[in-house]
Parts: structure tokens; sequence; C-alpha cells
């Protein structure tokens, strides 16, 4: 059984084998070959080949956007949910049906040169298929778990923590602050899931925002439901108005009272007593959470670095996909406490107010949008509760 099943026409077959090698170097097993469009005769092994697979690579080209085997093949990985769509040639649209699914550019890619756009289907596969054989088998690269987590435990969205009351350190100052009570955090940001049943229960509008940057986080405004491929992501385009009638629908629902935390509930559930600069420590790790800084795989220390590598030339060329990333990818970066996604992913609102006028609510935890240093757990976002942003999310307490 192979891990990825790479559909494709055959007069690509130069440029499929610089993207199966470097697949096949990543630990995976590759079927993709090339003799297989010789004829019908093999009809029974590419249906095989296909139901074995674990994911398929739909490889676009100007001759295979006409091909009926490859629309036939991305169709099954579609329908399986194990799709990934990649561009080898510009100016191709890929056929309609896979057109609300992003689609990765390697467009002159050699195989082997640094490709960003490389390592962001590495790091899809893994979600869709999980790490490749050779990592999984390798201690030195298996994810570090926090110490805080308990074995053998499986969050779900919904899912709350406790998090004691008493002394803690807060912000950059690390001043000694108190809460005097015992509370609950939602252990991930709320999912377009949970955010659909609250839509369905109710007249509410959907998360949409007509700009170009959102499409690809907007609702279908008929359909009611959020994009596909994006359950298990966190809901955005949300202001402050709508998490509050989440949180009221949700605690009519549950016969508890749920609400947004406090900044100071929010920092003590992210670092917990000891005023660590992030969730799981004082050093920043970028493979620990969704930020600029992991998508570039460097630490971002300038500005400029950010402004060049990040927004002009990563976000420029893939800001027609999602860039937030499912709830608990990235468990590693869990807080003290379990609490998963305080450190990047999307901003998230707290009730708190961020001037003494109360123009502005305070956002916490940074986002995939932001460089490691604002996704500190002290670090504080001043944000109109009326606008609706695509890095913009949010996660509920409630008192014991």
């Amino acid at each position: 059984m192979a891990d990825i099943f790479i559909s494709y026409a055959r007069i690509d077959q130069d440029k499929v084998k610089s993207i199966a090698n470097a697949l096949e170097a990543k630990g995976w097993s590759v079927w993709w070959d090339p003799k297989i469009r010789s004829g019908a005769a093999f009809d029974r092994l590419i249906e095989k080949e296909l139901a074995k697979a674990r994911c398929v690579v739909a490889v676009w080209s100007r001759h295979s956007v006409d091909s009926d085997w490859v629309r036939a093949e991305a169709s099954d990985g579609l329908e399986r949910k194990i799709l990934i769509s990649i561009a080898i040639e510009r100016d191709i649209r890929p056929p309609l049906r896979f057109r609300n699914i992003q689609t990765d550019s390697l467009i002159g890619w050699d195989g082997k040169s640094p490709s960003l756009a490389f390592t962001k289907i590495v790091a899809d596969l893994e979600e869709i298929i999980g790490p490749p054989a050779k990592k999984r088998i390798t201690a030195s690269t298996k994810p570090v778990i926090q110490k805080a987590m308990r074995p053998g435990r499986k969050y779900v969205p919904g899912d709350m923590v406790l998090i004691p009351g008493g002394n803690f350190l807060f912000g950059d100052e690390k001043n000694e602050k108190s809460i005097e009570y015992d509370f609950f955090m939602d252990v991930f940001p709320v999912t377009n899931t949970q955010y659909k049943e609250f839509i369905d229960d109710s007249a509410h509008d959907v998360p949409y925002i007509d700009k170009i940057e959102t499409k690809p986080y907007n609702w279908n405004r008929v359909e009611r439901s959020y994009p596909e491929g994006m359950s298990e992501h966190p809901v955005v385009l949300v202001s402050h108005e709508d998490v509050l009638a989440f949180c009221k629908w949700r605690s009519e629902r549950d016969g508890k009272e749920y609400r947004l935390p406090t900044e100071e509930e929010w920092e003590k559930a992210a670092r917990g007593e000891d005023g660590r600069r992030y969730p799981w420590g004082d050093k920043f790790e970028f493979k620990r959470l969704n930020c600029a800084d992991y998508y570039l795989q460097m630490v971002i220390k300038k500005a400029d670095d950010w402004k060049i590598g990040f927004l002009e030339d990563f976000y420029e060329k893939n800001k027609e996909r999602v860039l937030t990333s499912p709830v608990g990818q990235f468990e590693n970066g869990a807080s003290p406490y379990d609490c998963q996604d305080m450190a990047g992913n999307v901003w998230e609102w707290t009730s708190s107010w961020y001037d003494e006028f109360k123009k502005f609510r305070t956002l916490r935890g940074g986002s995939w949008y932001a460089v490691g240093y604002y996704c500190r757990c002290a670090s504080r976002y001043e944000f109109d509760p009326d606008i609706k942003d695509m890095n913009v999310g949010f996660r509920c307490v409630r008192s014991k």
C-alpha cells in the first residue's frame, strides 16, 4: 500500500518525477508508475492502487486538466477528503470541481532547491497521513510532548481543562497577580464545526467578508457552511458581538455559563505560574506553532525579513490558500495546563478592554500572520470589537 498516489498526465512525466522523488526522499511511499497510462488494461490496477492510497496528489497542467484519468482519480481523492492539488504550469485553472480547494504552485521547481510551497505540501501531507515512516521510527524526530499532557489523553474540540486559581506572573514585566477562583478553559479555539452547530440552531449570519483576502475563509452564505476541509480549523471572521452570541447559545444548550476569558485568565492558562515567555518555555521554537516563522522555516528577527520574506513573497504566493491550521496540530506547543494553540494560529478575543476609553478589545496569542515575538504569552493587541478578520478567533471559559 502506497502512502501517496500521484495523478498526472504522462506527458508531464519528467516534471512529476522530481516531485515523486522529493516525496520519497522524505520517507513516504509513492505510487506513480509512468507506464500506467498505456492502456485500459490497467483499469483494475489503477483502481486497486488508488483505493489503497492514503493521499491523492493531483498534478495540474494544460495536459492533465483535459485528462479523464486525472479528473477521475482526483475526484476519488476529493470525495475521500485526501486530495492535495498542485499546479506545475502557469495560467492553469483546475477543473471546476476542484477550484474550491487550495492548489499549491510548484511551477519551475527542480525537486531539489529550497521551496516554501513544497514545505507547505509536506505539512499538509503530515496532516492527512501523518509523518513518513522513516521519520516515525527515528526517536530523535518524534514530537516533544509537554510533560503536562496526560498519557493517552486525546482531546477533542469542546473539551475543557481546569485552570487553578492562585498567584502567577503577568505581562512582560512579570508582575505578580492572583486569580481567586478556579475556572475551565477550552483546550482549543472554537472550530468551524462547533460554530456551525450554533449557525444551524439560529438565524445568525455566517462568517463572511466580501474581500479577496478573506475568500479562502468565507462561509457559503446559501448553504450556511464553512469551506470544505476546514472542519477542525478555528472559526475566523467573527466579531466580538458574534462570539458573545455563540457563548450565550452554548450556555443555553449546555446549561452552563460560558463566556470569553479576561486577558488575565487567558494568560494564566497560557503560561502557568512561572512567567514563561511561551506556553512551552522561554525559548522560541517555530516548529511548535503556526506563525510566519513556521512558514519560512526560520526565526524572523527583523521587520524587513517579515515584510519581504513572508508578506511580499510567501503570502503573496499563497494568499488564496488557507493558512490557519487544524486545532491541535502543534501538540508540542501545549501550555502547562494542556491548552493548545495558545501561541499562533489565530489571535483570540478576550472580554477585556484594551484602553481606558473602552474603544478597543484585547486580543491575545498571535496568529499565522504574526512573527514569533507577537505570539508570546504576554503579547497584547488592540482590536475594534466590530471588525472581523481572517486571523482572529476565540475560545471560551466557564466557572467551576
